[in-house]
């Protein structure tokens, strides 16, 4: 090989570009020639760490250790494989050596607070916290770390400093927001808690759990009126129980309600709200007949905005008159004592699983006597696992009722429940459905309880039968004074006469769904995607399906398990052969499902055939298993489309299958002439449209703010960032406002998330975050402002739609000049430099002055709307022909 130092130069080189394979090929290459060579070492397990493989990592960085024993680099990595292989003890002994060989190693403290709250040490988690705050106060992690670790040990003045700070310095955190909307829902501030709550769709531990469906239909909220209003539970099930609570509230506003939650709750929810209907949520939804969507999580936003409003939190669950009957048999066959329920234990995510649970032998030691039997609820504890986890004195004392199916048949708990004479449990499902039935209950709660329990109270808004008893703040983790004080409350409780629990025996039929002549799968489905530009685009193009009376099925690209990416292309070009795409299809059978259950594709290729991305080529592989194994037609509209242009294999390899997925689609239909030309280049016919946002932009009448907005682009930089900041100052300087626009149905766009984040920080308090929590907040905030800065493409839209001045710079593609061309509006094109600049300002404030007679002509919004109409021309017709 080359000289060892000249090929490690040229490995980093490749490891600093990103491209892994490559640096890893040479600091291989390094170590055959020299095994112990420590720089090679070491960067080919950082290099492992990043390919996501920490055992790797970790084989080779203990080598590294060895021959570099000083280095506290190489402590700090080994720390983190083995963090990522659950080693907790190890990286600890990791992270404090690499600590001990350079002390202030801020990004070593940092993790070790990690792995400290993950053993439970969360005292000495808050300190190192604390250290690494005080080497670099502004650093988000350890603002994060060190205020849930505050909130968790329930020193809430200290954990809201810390979030307060994190967000004014990085006010798109959304998980920080989340964070901080349970403190502030633990200290009854619920406005503001709530209006954080809105951020959870933007958050990335709520995304990883939580999907958002997308059901292309405005947000319902307060004020909107009446209206057919589809509602989506989420989160687990005693959320949706609390959440439901607010049920009442909307269906009193809205013609129509439909509840879609989890598939445990249909029956029991059907017959407690017999004029709403309700569906399971993994079931598709009937949209025909849906005006509104709105999520469960939001409703209390929309009715519990200050402690008045929770009303008397009575029980509103009805349970089945059978099933109760069933229940009371076996409940008189300890006539003369009390029955007790118990629960234990509760929580999904193991570290709160840990702080909730309670030792099930001190429970059970401190209620049992002759006068009560102790009833299991706890799902996962059998009779035989009760015998292993009970002293031999106490086993007897507990009954485990084996024939319910307690994890899925909530209607029959429900019942149970119901004959009862109280409930013991900690946090889990369990408190809720007994405060949702109105049934006595005890709730046991950690020190740091979740914000839905408040702070300091006994009691709760939500349910008026549920008693709380909490730990003591100063001994986080002992449950002996709750146990203490258990039994009075129990006896305070009473013996509760349940006559009064609603029961019915019927249960109403749900609404049958309507069969179609035709099923329409859409394809890339972005109403839940990148921000809200890209949901009313696409909202737009459902709502034409719809009314062409057809069954619209939904395919959004990141459901899609394994996406194509052009290194895999290049390596295996045989997996666009037919064997190649059936082998694709077979290990994500929800696709394959999806095209066999489809009549036509019809594509929204809006943000997604642009080059060789992994997007692009992932839909592109979608349409070339449609049309090759299942012979299923489809359109390509609603977009703009760049194929690659290189001369290099792999361009040409892709531009290959542009070719051949282009030709073979029912309709093309292009946004703007640019991509109109570049597909004529492949010898592709393209039908010239327009997008599909102005289909579902109604008219807006809102007084204008003396608010200039910023948004973003595809194509974010540092650069970018600066010019943009620059801009502010001067529009501050001449008597502006600035905000930056921000919000999303879910899952933002990453160059959205970075530059706002950027513009607000560099800008200091000139520039303020706007966030927008609905599509019709977005779309007011434009109509608003003075002006509009961006390079986005939907924004640009939105602003000539809504007349409102905008000044769009370039973005990753030629789209955002396309449109200026379509909407004979070429003079407001900007370039990026130019807005950092004076003259730029000046020609942003002319704009104000004086708009382009263009924006303000009436019929623009109709004519385009007619334009956008055009996209499913094709389709229409294609549709006609099917049905005859």
């Amino acid at each position: 090989m080359t000289d060892p130092q000249t090929a490690l130069k040229r490995a980093i080189a490749y490891h600093q570009d990103g491209q892994l394979d490559q640096a890893a090929e040479l600091y291989s290459a390094i170590l055959q020639h020299q095994p112990r060579h420590a720089d090679a070492l070491r960067l080919s397990g950082t290099l492992a760490l990043q390919a996501g493989q920490p055992a790797t990592a970790l084989e080779i960085l203990t080598v590294a250790a060895d021959v570099q024993p000083a280095d506290a680099r190489i402590h700090f990595h080994l720390g983190l494989a083995a963090q990522q292989l659950e080693s907790l003890d190890i990286a600890r002994q990791c992270y404090e050596l690499a600590l001990t060989l350079r002390p202030g190693y801020r990004v070593a403290l940092e993790n070790l607070a990690v792995v400290l709250r993950d053993l439970g040490e969360q005292r000495t988690a808050l300190d190192r916290s604390r250290e690494a705050l005080e080497l670099t106060p502004d650093s988000e992690l350890s603002l994060a770390n060190a205020g849930t670790l505050a909130f968790n040990l329930g020193f809430d003045d200290e954990a809201q400093r810390y979030f307060d700070r994190s967000i004014a310095l990085y006010p798109c955190n959304a998980d920080i927001r989340l964070k901080r909307a349970q403190l502030l829902l633990r200290r009854g501030q619920f406005a503001a808690a709530w209006d954080d709550y809105e951020w959870r769709f933007l958050a990335a531990d709520y995304l990883a759990t939580n999907a958002i469906p997308a059901l292309h239909r405005p947000r319902w909220i307060n004020g909107t009126g009446a209206g057919r209003v589809c509602v989506f539970g989420e989160q687990g099930i005693g959320d949706e129980l609390m959440f439901a609570t607010c049920l009442r509230d909307l269906a009193n506003q809205a013609t129509a309600v439909t509840l879609a939650c989890s598939e445990k709750l249909v029956t029991l929810l059907q017959r407690s709200f017999p004029d709403v209907t309700v569906v399971a949520r993994d079931a598709p939804v009937q949209t025909d007949d849906i005006e509104y969507r709105l999520s469960a999580g939001s409703l209390p936003n929309l009715f519990r905005r200050d402690a008045d409003a929770f009303g008397c939190g009575d029980g509103f669950l009805v349970v089945d008159c059978g099933q109760r009957e069933r229940w009371q048999r076996w409940r008189d066959r300890f006539r003369g004592r009390r029955v007790v329920g118990i629960a234990w234990a509760g929580g999904a995510d193991p570290a709160a699983r840990q702080a909730r649970s309670i030792p099930v032998d001190a429970l059970v030691k401190c209620l049992a006597n002759e006068q009560t039997v102790l009833v299991s609820l706890q799902y996962d504890a059998s009779a035989t696992d009760l015998a292993t986890m009970l002293p031999p004195a106490f086993a007897d004392r507990v009954i485990a009722v084996d024939e319910l199916d307690l994890w899925d048949d909530i209607d029959s708990t429900a019942a149970l429940l119901s004959v009862l004479d109280a409930v013991v449990t900690v946090d889990n499902t369990l408190a809720h459905l007994a405060g949702a039935l109105g049934a006595p209950a005890a709730v046991l709660l950690p020190v740091a309880a979740e914000g839905r329990w408040l702070s300091d109270r006994a009691d709760t808004p939500w349910y008026r039968s549920l008693r709380l008893l909490r730990q003591d703040p100063a001994r986080p983790g002992d449950w002996d004074s709750v146990l203490q004080a258990l039994p009075s409350v129990l006896a305070d409780l009473g013996a509760s006469d349940l006559a009064g629990v609603p029961q019915s025996a019927a249960q109403p039929a749900l609404r049958a769904s309507a069969t179609r002549q035709a099923t329409v799968l859409l394809v890339n489905d972005t109403a839940a995607n990148y921000h809200w530009g890209c949901t009313l685009t696409c909202n737009g193009l459902f709502g034409l399906l719809g009314d062409e009376g057809v069954q619209r099925r939904s395919l959004p690209l990141a459901s899609i398990i394994e996406p194509l990416t052009l290194s895999a292309l290049q390596r295996q070009p045989s997996l666009l052969t037919d064997e190649g795409l059936t082998e694709w299809l077979e290990r994500q059978p929800g696709l394959r499902d999806l095209l066999t259950g489809s009549d036509l594709l019809l594509v929204n290729g809006e943000g997604t055939l642009h080059g060789s991305g992994d997007q692009a080529l992932t839909l592109l592989a979608v349409l070339a298993a449609a049309d090759a194994l299942f012979q299923r037609p489809y359109a390509i509209v609603n977009h703009s489309a760049y194929p690659p242009t290189g001369n290099d294999a792999a361009s040409t390899l892709v531009r290959d299958l542009y070719r051949r997925v282009y030709t073979r689609a029912v309709d093309v239909a292009v946004r703007e002439r640019f991509s109109q030309a570049a597909l004529v280049e492949l010898g592709i016919d393209a039908r010239l449209t327009f997008d599909c946002l102005p289909l579902a932009v109604p008219p807006r009448h809102v007084a204008s703010a003396n608010t200039i907005l910023i948004a973003g682009t595809a194509a974010a930089s540092d650069a970018i960032a600066e010019r943009l900041a620059e801009f502010v100052a001067n529009a501050t300087a001449s008597g502006y406002q600035s905000a930056y626009l921000y919000g999303a149905a879910g899952v933002p766009a990453a160059d959205d998330h970075w530059l706002a984040s950027e513009v607000v920080r560099r800008s200091g308090a000139a520039c303020q975050l706007l966030y927008a929590a609905t599509e019709q907040a977005w779309l007011d905030a434009i109509a608003a402002a003075k002006l509009l800065v961006s390079g986005r493409f939907h924004h640009t839209i939105a602003a000539a739609c809504l007349g409102t001045p905008f000044l769009v710079a370039g973005s990753n593609t030629q789209k955002v000049a396309g449109v200026l061309t379509e909407l004979d509006l070429v003079a407001q094109s900007v370039a990026w430099d130019t807005l950092g600049e004076r003259s730029g300002f000046d020609r942003a404030e002319a704009l104000i002055r004086e708009p382009q007679p263009a924006l303000i002509e009436p019929t623009l919004l109709a004519g385009l709307k007619q334009r956008g109409r055009h996209n499913i021309d094709v389709v229409k017709t294609w549709l006609a022909e099917q049905t005859g």
